[in-house]
Parts: structure tokens; C-alpha cells; sequence
């Protein structure tokens, strides 16, 4: 696992200066922030998964409809939507 803190989804080119291979996904904490996790997504070449303080289906339609892949939670009620 590589773990880079990089501002609004500037990952690929901070991988490329460390000499670090793309990673196969990107997740953006916190993931409740539908403006700034379009704006990565957009830019990212990889997929993004949009986890932390996710706590109900609101939290999720917000991530997926601002275009994350997927959503993480430890949040059990959220698992089964």
C-alpha cells in the first residue's frame, strides 16, 4: 500500500516524482465532500473510493454521484443499503 497525502488529486504526479508506480486506486478521506471529490475525480487516472465519516445513503448517492467508484465505511447500517 502506498499512502501519499497530495492536495485535490494530484497523486499521479506526486508518484511520478517519488519514481513510485500508479497505484490501482485512489481513496479520498473524508469522503462527505461531493465538490472537492468531483474535482479529484475528474483529474485522477485511477478509480477514487471515497471513505471516512460516511454514515447514511445520503453520504453515499453524494460520493458515487460526484463520481467515486465506491464508498468504505466501518459503518455497519451503511453496509446494507
Amino acid at each position: 500500500m502506498q499512502r501519499i497525502l497530495s492536495p485535490l488529486g494530484i497523486e499521479v504526479k506526486t508518484a511520478a516524482m517519488l519514481g513510485l508506480e500508479l497505484p490501482d486506486v485512489v481513496e479520498v478521506l473524508p469522503g462527505v465532500m461531493p465538490k472537492i471529490l468531483k474535482q479529484i475525480c475528474k483529474t485522477s487516472k485511477v478509480p477514487v473510493i471515497a471513505g471516512g465519516l460516511i454514515s447514511d445513503k445520503e453520504d453515499v448517492m453524494g460520493a458515487l454521484g460526484a463520481g467515486a467508484a465506491a464508498v468504505s465505511t466501518t459503518n455497519q447500517k451503511v453496509w446494507e443499503l
